[in-house]
């Protein structure tokens, strides 16, 4: 068994890379674990844990899902946080409305329904993590700092490939391996 998924990689430029280490040092005080930014990627579905013959399946069911789908762009706008019940939970950059993400996504997660595997009931929406929350001491600074934070944070992302990612869980945090990528058209 193999707890996989398939995303897109995202490698973020060097100004959006020196604000998170600057978020990193105005949140020190909070349990905050990071995500390393070689790990940085937007999931288009979570598959869990898939016996080997199924990744094979999944992977055919990818190559039909991109069929003749063409490379794009979404762009990377701003700070959020996801909750669990009152408390933050994930810290995440926001992606601006897009069409071609959207449809891939609902087109993916279609293919799958249609070919038995289990789908998430709740509604894509995509976002790149870069931090997950154990514990947040003063929610109030930590709004302000997001805010402030997010102002001019853009970004485009050029989209030419999936990835299919084997995830390892460990004490310090996931460990995504590569297993196959799907190269978009154009």
């Amino acid at each position: 068994m193999k707890r996989i998924f398939v995303a897109i990689p995202v490698k973020l430029e060097p100004q959006l890379l020196d604000l998170i280490e600057r978020l990193k040092t105005q949140l020190k005080e909070e349990e905050i674990r990071w995500v390393s930014p070689k790990n940085y990627h937007l999931t288009l579905h979570f598959f869990g844990n898939v016996n080997l013959g199924n990744e094979e399946v999944i992977g055919r069911l990818l190559e039909e899902a991109i069929s003749g789908q063409r490379s794009f762009q979404f762009q990377l706008n701003g700070l959020r946080f996801f909750n669990k019940g009152e408390h933050p939970q994930v810290l995440f950059i926001d992606v601006a409305e897009c069409a071609e993400l959207n449809e891939l996504a609902a087109k993916m997660k279609e293919l799958l329904k249609k070919n038995g595997f289990p789908i998430a009931t709740q509604k894509f929406r995509p976002h790149l993590t870069i931090a997950r929350m154990k514990s947040v001491k003063d929610l109030e600074r930590l709004s302000i700092i997001l805010n402030q934070s997010s102002e001019g944070l853009r970004q485009i992302v050029n989209v030419r490939e999936l990835t299919l990612y084997e995830s390892e869980l460990h004490p310090t945090g996931a460990v995504y391996k590569p297993l196959n990528e799907f190269i978009l058209e154009g």
